[in-house]
């Protein structure tokens, strides 16, 4: 890798991704870089609202008009001020894998994001993502906490 020129950003939502975005925002204007966030719904998810009773396409649908496009708004506020408007994306499936096949798609120089996820339930669905994606990664990625 001889530069960074295009930044990923990978957010839950979470205040430590928050975090992750600001340091990812810092970077980007020192080296100019673009950015994308995207944040990744966890298919587990819309298993688990489908044994409730909920069609999976209905579950779908409920999980990613949530708080997703929200959350991805804040994200995209706790970078700061660019030189250009960051790409946005919300994906579904197994997080630490859609951020990898997003950043190898995307030509991504590096990977930002927090060392652990939400509380409870949602940090035990994405304690293991940070990991996931420092093994798989074939660009470099940068954990904050």
């Amino acid at each position: 890798m001889e530069s960074v020129e295009h930044i990923l950003i990978a957010t839950d939502g979470s205040e430590l991704s928050l975090k992750a975005a600001a340091f990812g925002g810092a970077l980007a204007r020192a080296l100019e870089a673009s950015v994308s966030v995207i944040m990744v719904i966890d298919e587990g998810l819309v298993v688990a609202e489908a044994w409730a009773g909920i069609t999976a396409e209905d579950a779908r649908r409920n999980i990613e008009n949530s708080k997703t496009s929200e959350e991805v708004e804040r994200t995209v506020g706790a970078l700061g001020d660019l030189p250009s408007a960051p790409r946005t994306a919300v994906l579904m499936g197994h997080v630490g894998d859609q951020i990898c096949d997003f950043a190898r798609e995307n030509g991504v120089d590096l990977i930002v994001m927090g060392s652990h996820g939400r509380k409870g339930i949602k940090r035990a669905l994405l304690g293991s993502v940070s990991y996931s994606v420092v093994n798989q990664a074939t660009c470099a990625v940068t954990i904050v906490r």
